[in-house]
């Protein structure tokens, strides 16, 4: 409920036990506000922190996927150099076979 003053009993009407009062809470608000402050700035770097370790952790995972691409094409090169070889061989296989038939008639 709200207090009523009568300036015939007190000529400030305890304005100095209000004025303290609101000082206090305007401490408090201003206490408060300093520490939100302070953690939004912290939050901040925190994001910042996790947005670069993220980059960092794409950049690792690309790099790992090109190596396992690269090692990928290496092996897909060295059956193809294979099978080139293989390939090769059964074909001088089957020119000799060829022109040893031939020369059987």
């Amino acid at each position: 409920a709200p207090q009523h003053c009568d300036l015939r009993d007190s000529t400030t009407c305890h304005l100095e036990e209000y004025a303290a009062s609101v000082q206090g809470m305007v401490a408090d608000a201003t206490a408060h506000h300093r520490s939100y402050l302070e953690k939004a700035s912290d939050c901040i770097e925190a994001e910042s922190n996790a947005t670069h370790i993220c980059l960092e952790g794409q950049e690792l995972a690309a790099q790992d996927t090109c190596s396992s691409s690269r090692h990928a094409a290496q092996l897909q090169g060295q059956r193809c150099a294979d099978q080139h070889e293989e390939a090769s061989l059964a074909i001088c296989e089957f020119g000799s076979r060829l022109q040893h038939s031939c020369n059987g008639l």
